[in-house]
């Protein structure tokens, strides 16, 4: 986790620096109590009717008149920092924890010199000394000059970890240690597979780890930062000849001649700036690796973090000839491929961004625009400033900027960039071996020995 960067909600309190004493366990657990004992009585009463509140149509949730006061308060503190006002001048202090979260997490901490925590397209600091380790055939990491890296290693590392089968003599160590582990036969590239259960370290007293820590990681990092990637080359890994993914041609014997040319996987190194001299650690260095997410863990991920990704993805209507923004995320398209439609549904996609762009923005915008988002005038909460001719959104260029026209709809490819992009982690060279879908919607069965395996093999 950031040091530099205390995670925090919009109703989280900023760290106050050393005038503020740190809580003894005691104290903390009595205040845990105490709010937990309030919340509870809260609850009953609310349930019990006495709070006069309006329940929602499924009855999960309820407001009375002084939640929506609340709410409202918050939002005329965002709009009026919108407007131009400084959040200390409209709020009574830096620590309290009112008003609206910005998209992209700046001013999360009011406190004179942090208002950057937290936020996006920062460099990551370092909170020790780095590192930049040699690598194979005299190349490095310290190479900040857009050359390749050659490495086996980051590949090899997580074939010992993933790998169950006979083949790796880590699975089969550990298998061995494991009363409980089996062979559950050979997967679908004829090897045999290792079952090895997992069991706590100290004899049952702690919880042994599972799958779910894995998906927990995985969802909490994504939540917390997002590397920009390109531009500085990448990493080179050569296969293994034992690695499963090794080709080792008609003969299926590696190691000589006629082994496929295609035996080593390319990792895109993160992006950054090493200054005139291309190596990274020196005094030239002009920035870090950025991280393009605010570590807020709050589902940045599914609504952005700069202010003009967050308009294209928002839902608009046109009310009393007025783009109006609905409160709600863009649904994906159905299956007639209409926008605003009864068979809506899911979460947005290019497509539905590009249409609503075109159609209610007066905006086209390319593949080109996914990779990077054009700016589009905003205020820091994600809501669009109306041109003066069309009330529709407006394009940020060198020039100036430029209204949408839903008569006449305006290229967005001179707008300047914000070096966001809806595009991450695409498999560019994902497809089924050239073969072409059949003509229905229904899934094949299972072709492959391990039928019992229902989202994973081979199929017709």
């Amino acid at each position: 986790m950031n040091p530099h960067n205390p995670i925090q909600s919009s109703h989280d309190t900023p760290e106050s620096g050393a005038s503020r004493r740190t809580p003894s366990r005691l104290t903390v657990t009595a205040i845990f109590v105490a709010a937990w004992a309030l919340a509870f009585s809260l609850a009953i009463w609310a349930l019990s009717g006495s709070a006069s509140a309006q329940s929602s149509a499924v009855g999960d949730l309820a407001f009375n008149a002084e939640d929506l006061d609340f709410i409202l308060k918050q939002i005329e503190f965002a709009e009026r920092h919108a407007a131009g006002e400084e959040l200390l001048d409209i709020l009574p202090n830096a620590s309290i924890p009112w008003g609206l979260r910005t998209v992209d997490g700046s001013f999360n901490n009011l406190i004179p010199g942090q208002t950057a925590f937290g936020q996006a397209d920062q460099e990551f600091p370092a909170a020790t000394e780095r590192v930049f380790s040699d690598a194979q055939n005299g190349t490095s990491y310290n190479q900040g000059d857009g050359t390749t890296v050659m490495d086996s290693t980051p590949r090899l590392i997580s074939h010992l970890i993933v790998n169950q089968s006979v083949e790796n003599p880590a699975a089969v160590y550990a298998a061995d240690a494991n009363g409980d582990a089996s062979n559950e036969g050979p997967d679908i590239t004829g090897v045999d597979q290792l079952i090895i259960p997992n069991f706590a370290p100290d004899e049952g007293l702690s919880a042994p780890f599972n799958a779910f820590m894995t998906f927990f990681g995985q969802f909490f990092d994504h939540g917390l930062d997002l590397v920009n990637k390109g531009g500085n080359g990448v990493v080179f890994m050569p296969l293994q000849q034992d690695d499963p993914l090794y080709d080792a041609g008609p003969d299926g014997i590696a190691g000589n001649a006629d082994d496929g040319n295609t035996n080593f996987m390319l990792m895109t190194r993160a992006t950054r700036d090493a200054g005139p001299d291309g190596v990274i650690g020196t005094a030239d260095d002009v920035s870090d690796p950025i991280n393009a997410t605010t570590p807020h863990v709050d589902q940045q991920q599914t609504y952005a973090s700069h202010a003009s990704s967050q308009v294209l993805l928002r839902h608009f209507e046109v009310r009393a000839n007025q783009l109006q923004d609905s409160g709600r995320l863009l649904n994906g398209f159905g299956n007639d491929g209409l926008l605003d439609t009864a068979d809506d549904g899911g979460m947005g996609t290019w497509d539905t961004v590009q249409a609503q762009a075109l159609e209610k923005f007066g905006i086209v915008l390319d593949d080109m625009d996914g990779n990077n988002v054009p700016m589009i005038a905003a205020d820091p909460y994600g809501n669009f400033l109306p041109g003066p001719a069309r009330g529709l959104p407006q394009l940020v260029t060198p020039g100036g900027l430029v209204e949408g026209n839903v008569a006449s709809p305006v290229d967005a490819s001179p707008a300047i960039r914000v070096n966001q992009s809806f595009f991450l982690d695409v498999a560019h060279t994902a497809n089924p071996n050239g073969l072409s879908p059949d003509a229905n919607s229904v899934i094949n069965p299972r072709t492959d020995s391990l039928s019992g395996q229902t989202v994973r093999g081979i199929r017709a």
